[in-house]
């Protein structure tokens, strides 16, 4: 039994045509007719389970909700992203690419590694798990991780700079 359905109520973003949904069963908290955020098509929210997209929340292309996570407020999640278990993504948050990016503060899950907190300072540093270093001290750290478990190319590298980049960019705070 589908616990939703697409309206015809559609936003454009990004060029995507997103519809609204509605409930169709009462679940959780949500009761039957609620209606949620937008979703590009039924595979970016399981019909399973207790997730949700809610009010303006977006989520598109190859993105995936489940379990008994929430999409709320403006939030965007895109991309190949997973949104799973009890996770919350919530405010102006982006979700995307390959990652799972969960900000204010945010969670990151890398495929082989750890789900890591992150967390940023005033004073420009970076918090990833129970360790704090400045930007160049986790570049630095980053060089170490790819050498110590024989990455190739430098993916952890890349991953540290896309997150000061969009530090940088206010898009994560």
């Amino acid at each position: 039994m589908k616990k939703y359905q697409l309206t015809n109520e559609s936003i454009e973003v990004y060029g995507v045509k997103l519809y609204r949904i509605q409930s169709l069963i009462d679940f959780g908290e949500f009761k039957k007719g609620n209606l949620g955020g937008y979703i590009e098509k039924e595979t970016n929210l399981s019909q399973l389970g207790e997730a949700w997209v809610h009010g303006e929340a977006r989520v598109f292309g190859e993105a995936q909700v489940y379990d008994k996570a929430q999409v709320s407020g403006e939030a965007q999640v895109s991309g190949e992203a997973r949104v799973f278990g009890e996770a919350c993504v919530f405010g102006e948050a982006r979700v995307f690419g390959d990652l799972q990016i969960i900000i204010s503060p945010f969670y990151i899950l890398i495929p082989h590694f750890y789900p890591i907190t992150i967390f940023f300072d005033a004073e420009d540093h970076i918090s990833i798990g129970c360790e704090l270093h400045t930007q160049k001290e986790w570049i630095k750290l980053g060089k170490k991780i790819a050498q110590k478990h024989n990455c190739t190319g430098s993916k952890p590298i890349k991953i540290i700079q896309s997150i000061i980049s969009l530090q940088k960019a206010g898009l994560l705070k």
